[in-house]
């Protein structure tokens, strides 16, 4: 070290030449000596590093121009604090953590505010089920689901975004009946129970109904609007207020919003 170095130049040229101990060692000026004229002492403070560190080495200077002089000029080092045998982790994020449980405990909240469970500890458990959804077919308006163990009591069906009035139940098929024509889209049949829906085999595949348009009227409209166009096909919602989305768009990008609208 020339005798201009500080603890500022030290550290920059130790990051420019190492960049990865950035914020994980500090150099300080050492209390051996007061005057520079005496001697230059620094301390090196590594955090977070574990095992020697060999690669650095006390020297002069690789520029013999700035070379120390003096009278007995010697260079020492001396390792203040080692590292122990101990190797320390950082913490592990709580919820990166994972164990089994049949019944673990849950955090609830209704309309954003947290409930206290009758126990003090909400709590659910999950139970295997082999219930199981595996075909179905749509003849008109009426449905027929067939299944593995399908539940009888407490159950809702609904396909296409409409409720399916249930007509008979042996476990292992559901007839049920639709009020309207099925909406266009894909579809599968949903069985609501209070344990959740049942799940639907994989290799059932869903109903895909297409939607057709069969005429509109009037063929010509006002360039500023306000003409009432009625246009006719199938595959259309019941009326407006289900939970099918329906866009009509004309090809220059001006939308038609649904005043009415039937299956028809």
């Amino acid at each position: 070290m020339y005798r201009s170095a500080s603890t500022g130049t030290v550290w920059n040229s130790l990051i420019a030449t190492c960049p990865w101990l950035r914020g994980s060692v500090d150099v300080w000026n050492g209390r051996h000596y007061r005057f520079t004229e005496d001697g230059i002492d620094f301390e090196f403070y590594f955090r977070g590093i574990k095992g020697p560190m060999a690669q650095f080495k006390i020297h002069t200077s690789l520029d013999t121009t700035k070379q120390l002089v003096g009278t007995n000029v010697t260079i020492e080092n001396l390792t203040i604090d080692t590292y122990g045998p101990n190797v320390y982790y950082d913490v592990i994020p709580f919820e990166q953590l994972y164990t089994f449980d049949t019944q673990p405990p849950i955090l609830v909240k209704i309309d954003g505010m947290p409930v206290l469970c009758k126990s003090t500890r909400c709590s659910y458990e999950y139970i295997s089920s082999d219930i199981l959804i595996t075909g179905f077919t749509v003849s008109g308006l009426n449905v027929v689901i067939d299944g593995t163990n399908l539940p009888q009591t407490g159950l809702e069906v609904s396909i296409s975004n409409q409720k399916c009035t249930i007509a008979s139940n042996d476990g292992a098929q559901i007839q049920c009946a639709i009020m309207n024509s099925m909406v266009a889209g894909s579809w599968l049949p949903v069985i609501k129970t209070a344990a959740g829906d049942v799940p639907v085999d994989a290799a059932v595949a869903p109903m895909d109904v297409p939607l057709t348009l069969t005429s509109a009227s009037p063929l010509s409209i006002f360039e500023n609007g306000g003409d009432i166009i009625q246009i006719e096909g199938a595959g259309f919602p019941a009326d407006t207020n289900t939970m099918d989305v329906v866009e009509i768009t004309f090809d220059d990008g001006t939308t038609c919003p649904a005043t009415f609208m039937s299956a028809t």
